[in-house]
């Protein structure tokens, strides 16, 4: 990994391990502001769901490049979402219907609808305690297996995104159970911070598959 993915990489797991002390030692009383959290964790999963669907769009926006124009100059290349459609990437892509979707963001939509309807089962029929340790496990395999075991199987990492934000969600539900508003705020900068590292980790992966591409280097 580089400086930056390092960086990334230390936050996240760091930033978990605080939000895990804050928990066992705060107050066990419910968030005032708890359907204020709640609607706004639900506007960061729409807009997820957005980026899972126009990928392209957004790495646009962002001015983040897949590729570097001069590692592909003299040849042409299609892209089916924001992967280069040369037989490289195959294992980053589902293939339905003679169409092609993306093995991460298919998991990230997936896991943001269900974070989503978790929050609003939460709003109308509450939760048991032992939520926030099973999103805690989700998030926690999820990070260890993005930073330190990069596995090319589909399922694994379609799994590992879909844990990511569905573990965000059962955190904030428990956190909503048995916190104060401080806490609440520290965990929303949190996810954004995982945010980050995932896509910083991924485009670091996708630029060593690219560098590493046998067409490019026969």
């Amino acid at each position: 990994m580089n400086k930056n993915t390092t960086s990334y990489s230390i936050l996240s797991l760091t930033g978990l391990i605080f939000l895990i002390l804050l928990y066992l030692y705060s107050d066990d009383t419910i968030n005032p502001f708890r359907i204020i959290f709640l609607f706004i964790f639900i506007i960061i999963c729409i807009l997820g769901i957005v980026a899972s669907i126009y990928p392209s769009y957004c790495l646009r926006f962002l001015s983040i490049e897949t590729t570097s124009p001069s590692e592909c100059e003299n040849r042409i290349i299609n892209y089916e979402g924001h992967h280069p459609d040369c037989g490289v990437f195959n294992d980053h892509v589902f293939n339905f219907k003679n169409r092609k979707y993306c093995v991460g963001c298919s998991g990230l939509l997936t896991g943001a609808l269900l974070a989503i309807l978790s929050c609003l089962y939460y709003l109308f029929y509450g939760t048991e305690g032992l939520i926030f340790w099973l999103g805690v496990i989700l998030v926690l395999a999820s990070l260890l297996q993005l930073i330190f075991f990069s596995m090319e199987n589909k399922w694994v990492k379609f799994l590992s995104n879909l844990g990511l934000v569905w573990g965000s969600s059962l955190i904030m539900i428990g956190l909503l159970e048995h916190s104060n508003v401080f806490i609440a705020v520290y965990f929303l900068f949190l996810i954004i911070a995982w945010i980050i590292t995932r896509t910083a980790l991924s485009q670091e992966n996708h630029d060593v598959i690219c560098d590493n591409c046998p067409d490019l280097n026969s």
